[in-house]
């Protein structure tokens, strides 16, 4: 098994930085990872995130890289608090007395149904709730990233500017 090299992560990020494309178009592609890898439909269905995203930035000529990355947010350590929170949101809104916790939601993954879907109140809160924390995600990831990525250029050029003037 390969060790994680963090000079290796670091660079990967950097690159993702020193793209050519505007800090929006990589937001916005780096949300759209974000979208479906909160996306309530992908954990009846590993692997469909990795591929929405990539069709969904395929289909507005953004970056592949950023959607996958965005994608990332759903991992075996993050998925099951994620989609529990999202499940919680949504009882709330749709008014279901629910008990959500990790049982409920391996019970309602491992039993999985058409029926189910569209019958149970733990399917009903589990998609909306979960859509709108992947929608919710996915725009605060957009706009953290724009500040981001811009600050991140602009202190990079200055110091450009700056070590120019040096020499």
């Amino acid at each position: 098994m390969q060790r994680v090299s963090w000079r290796r992560v670091k660079v990967t990020f950097l690159r993702l930085l020193h793209l050519h494309d505007s800090p929006q178009r990589t937001a916005a592609a780096f949300a759209i990872g974000i979208f479906w890898g909160m996306s309530p439909i992908t954990p009846p269905f590993f692997g469909l995130q990795t591929g929405m995203a990539l069709f969904c930035a395929f289909i507005f000529r953004l970056n592949k890289i950023a959607a996958l990355v965005g994608t990332l947010i759903s991992n075996p350590f993050s998925f099951m608090p994620f989609y529990m929170f999202g499940t919680y949101v949504g009882s709330v809104i749709l008014g279901y007395d629910l008990n959500v916790n990790a049982s409920t939601l391996r019970h309602f993954f491992r039993h999985f149904s058409l029926k189910e879907m569209f019958s149970s109140p733990i399917a009903h809160a589990y998609f909306a709730g979960n859509f709108i924390t992947a929608t919710i995600a996915s725009l605060a990831g957009y706009f953290i990233l724009v500040w981001f990525i811009g600050r991140y250029r602009r202190l990079r050029e200055s110091r450009r500017k700056r070590l120019r003037l040096e020499t």
